[in-house]
């Protein structure tokens, strides 16, 4: 089965979220109806703008973005986009959404209760291993493969964090200086054991 173009993906577009990194790095991607106000909210507590898709040149900016992803965290995955495409879609402007207090007071304390249910300590729930088992779990330290954006490559990075259902806190091995990210465990890849270092 043949992927369908990144265009013909965002036919469903609604919403893109859009912003700097603390690094300075340009991030954007679009979501559909049905994420759409789970990502306004996210956008929110990242501190990213979002613009609302209504002329046919915003639909067709989104066409040239990934699609985003939002985790039950309350947090989007909103990846690297170049500056480009990130200056076009500054110059059409966007919102910064408004969030309540209280959705920011309840994310802090779910993630106040996790760390303090784990004793402050990262659990290592059950990772994906190689054929027979003949990988360990994986677990802090670990060296994966993720990607940023879909079709744009994997890179090396250190699992720093196992948190909860199966969620990875990863940062890239080689750009240290970049924001961590999450993954679920189905979106990274393991190494051969002769190329992990």
């Amino acid at each position: 089965m043949v992927d369908k173009p990144i265009e013909d993906k965002a036919a469903a577009a609604t919403l893109i979220v859009f912003g700097l990194d603390e690094t300075g790095k340009p991030h954007a991607s679009w979501f559909d109806e049905a994420d759409a106000p789970l990502a306004e909210k996210a956008a929110g507590l990242m501190k990213m703008k979002i613009l609302r898709l209504s002329t046919d040149e915003q639909k067709k900016l989104a066409g040239r973005l990934p699609q985003g992803r939002v985790f039950e965290s309350g947090k989007a995955f909103v990846p690297f986009v170049n500056r480009t495409l990130y200056a076009q879609l500054a110059a059409m402007g966007g919102e910064v959404p408004e969030i309540d207090p209280a959705l920011i007071e309840a994310a802090l304390n779910a993630d106040a209760a996790k760390t303090s249910k784990g004793g402050g300590k990262a659990t290592t729930p059950e990772g994906p291993k190689a054929d027979a088992g003949s990988w360990a779990y994986l677990a802090v330290g670990s060296i994966v493969l993720a990607n940023e954006t879909p079709g744009e490559g994997w890179y090396e990075a250190i699992i720093k964090e196992v948190k909860v259902e199966g969620l990875y806190l990863l940062a890239w091995r080689d750009w240290p200086h970049e924001a961590a990210f999450v993954r679920k465990a189905p979106h990274i890849a393991l190494l051969h054991p002769a190329n992990s270092k």
